[in-house]
């Protein structure tokens, strides 16, 4: 990882401000460094500026959006690394059996819809070691659930029980914020205070009630399935009322890639809007998949859902992007069947960590 000043530079992906080689700043680095990057800070209005890179040089950016209240002094946030520590070990745990033996690795392939190469098939299986990994954790949890992965630096992209249908919930709202973005976009504006409020409340805090509001302002299900479609998204259908419809871990996958690689439909500005907002979500929601991430520098972007079905069992779901060391990739892991929300999320937890591991090279 390249570093210009104080700040880390991926080699992909967008981590929030490009530069000229191709990767972008971290807004934490900016609002948590402050002194040791000069100029970088967040003032008093809530706006913030950062640097971008220019022929070897730097130079100031301002936003035009404002800086959630809750990140505003970033010192204040604590860490989610106790829990996601220990969900990795859970998972190293239950499935070291697995690695015994299995040294066939075939390479991915990528399958990419036409017309939509930001947004991603999963159409191939992972190694097979791994799936060794999350054969023998499936096994032993005795639960439902489905994995998909893109990485961005090599374009592979892979799926674990693709065939899996859950409750979309409060995932949904990530599409219905690039639906936002997209209308912006197309009506050549910058999104109104009330607006930012709104998406702020529904993406950080996941709040229902914003929700509701933004998704009747922006035109319902109509408006949101222009976006699907857009996406890449065929097994994901919008619904009069938001987040009760089912999905899948390839159509979330092309979402959560849409958030971190950004769209020729949303404008950059508000396609860094975007990925902001996941990044910055409040602690006590920051579990999902940053579990087993272990790297202190490492930036985790996610969006929770949770919900029951008919039957009162659990569905919750996690999507979003990782970027840490030489990885970049979106990641998706959705469960469904648990009794309880809080063992939804340990399932969850588990499966992330176990992927998270790999695709960060806890294993060597």
């Amino acid at each position: 990882m390249d570093v210009i000043g104080s700040i880390p530079v991926g080699p992909t992906g967008k981590t929030r401000l490009r530069n000229t080689a191709g990767g972008f700043f971290r807004i934490q680095d900016c609002l948590r460094g402050g002194a040791a990057v000069s100029g970088c800070k967040a003032d008093p209005e809530g706006t913030h500026t950062r640097f971008k890179a220019s022929g070897g040089k730097t130079k100031r950016v301002r936003l035009t959006h404002r800086v959630p209240e809750h990140v505003k002094d970033m010192s204040t946030l604590p860490t989610n690394f106790p829990k996601t520590a220990a969900a990795f070990l859970l998972a190293t745990v239950l499935s070291a059996a697995a690695l015994a033996g299995c040294t066939g690795e075939p390479a991915p392939t990528t399958v990419t819809v036409p017309g939509s190469p930001e947004t991603p098939s999963a159409g191939s299986e992972p190694e097979l070691a791994l799936r060794a990994e999350l054969d023998s954790y499936a096994a032993q949890a005795g639960a439902d659930f489905s994995v998909a992965i893109y990485e961005h630096g090599t374009g592979r992209a892979w799926s674990y029980h693709p065939e899996g249908r859950y409750l979309e919930a409060s995932l949904v709202k990530v599409p219905i914020l690039l639906t936002l973005l997209r209308q912006a976009t197309e009506e050549e504006r910058e999104l109104t205070a009330e607006e930012e409020q709104l998406a702020e409340l529904m993406i950080c805090q996941s709040d229902n009630a914003a929700t509701d509001e933004l998704y009747a302002m922006l035109g319902g299900a109509e408006e949101l399935q222009k976006t699907y479609g857009l996406l890449g998204v065929t097994g994901t259908e919008a619904g009069e009322v938001w987040g009760a419809n089912e999905t899948n871990a390839e159509d979330q996958l092309r979402i959560a890639t849409a958030v971190a690689l950004g769209v020729d439909w949303i404008r950059d500005g508000l396609q860094d809007y975007a990925a902001v907002l996941l990044e910055n979500v409040v602690p006590e929601q920051a579990w999902g998949i940053s579990a087993g991430i272990l790297n202190p520098v490492a930036e985790v972007g996610l969006k929770n859902g949770w919900l029951q079905d008919d039957l009162l069992a659990w569905n919750v779901g996690s999507s979003g992007f990782v970027v840490g060391g030489s990885a970049e990739y979106s990641i998706v892991v959705l469960t469904a069947g648990t009794d309880s929300l809080d063992e939804g999320i340990s399932l969850l937890e588990g499966a992330a960590a176990i992927v998270n591991g790999w695709e960060l090279g806890a294993y060597g």
